[in-house]
């Protein structure tokens, strides 16, 4: 899980309580043509776990934190398009096309 943000500059703690019944969760890179590409099509089970939270708000709350304070694009875009999920719907399918537009 780390090594997936060790690339974004400083963080502060990141909360990694895997079995929290929110977990914030970010779509996997994949390398191709040797860079990167988040892909936010991948099934959720498959999404880089980022934390775990005992509820929705504050995931929510963490999330904007990070966003705002990025230190740079990558950073972020990873903050940008990671999700607060339930641990079931994180451990599902593919986003539907709804969910994809709705962030």
């Amino acid at each position: 899980m780390l090594t997936a943000i060790a690339g974004c500059g400083p963080y502060s703690a990141v909360p990694a309580d895997r079995g929290a019944p929110w977990p914030l969760i970010a779509p996997p890179n994949y390398y191709r043509d040797g860079g990167a590409r988040m892909d936010d099509r991948a099934p959720l089970w498959d999404w880089v776990r980022l934390g775990g939270f005992s509820d929705g708000a504050e995931c929510s709350r963490y999330r904007d934190a990070r966003i705002a304070n990025a230190s740079g694009d990558e950073e972020w875009a990873m903050w940008s398009k990671s999700r607060c999920e339930t641990a079931e719907r994180a451990a599902g399918a593919r986003l539907t096309p709804d969910e994809l537009t709705a962030q």
